[in-house]
């Protein structure tokens, strides 16, 4: 692995949360402003992607560098893992690029009654 990148280390709400008056929520460290899960790596000049946030948009914007990934892996299918496919499918269509996602047989199962829309562009495998 030539280079892993964290796109978002928070938990499913994210950081802060909305309306929380906590310590934690009204500072304005940087280190608190946390989006949802998801990993980018890349090997071999390959990019791939480690779960798909519903921060996806925003993370591909700040952190990716126009390289749309060729694989992404889904570790389970909670939303904070997962609810950024649409905007994935929607990048590689636009682009014109195919990018499989992968992941255990019963996640993949999931992910496939949960969004029958994304056969294309996206490859569930």
């Amino acid at each position: 692995m030539n280079k892993l990148l964290f796109y978002g280390t928070s938990d499913a709400q994210g950081v802060p949360r909305l309306l929380c008056d906590c310590k934690v929520c009204t500072q304005k460290d940087q280190l608190n402003q946390r989006t949802r899960p998801s990993a980018q790596f890349t090997m071999d000049g390959n990019v791939f992607l480690i779960d798909v946030s519903p921060d996806f948009k925003h993370q591909f914007h700040l952190y990716n560098n126009k390289k749309i990934p060729s694989t992404v892996f889904i570790t389970h299918p909670h939303n904070d893992h997962v609810a950024g496919l649409g905007d994935l499918a929607d990048l590689c269509y636009w682009n014109n690029v195919n990018t499989e996602v992968a992941g255990a047989p019963e996640v993949i199962s999931e992910l496939t009654e949960r969004f029958p829309y994304l056969a294309y562009p996206i490859l569930l495998m």
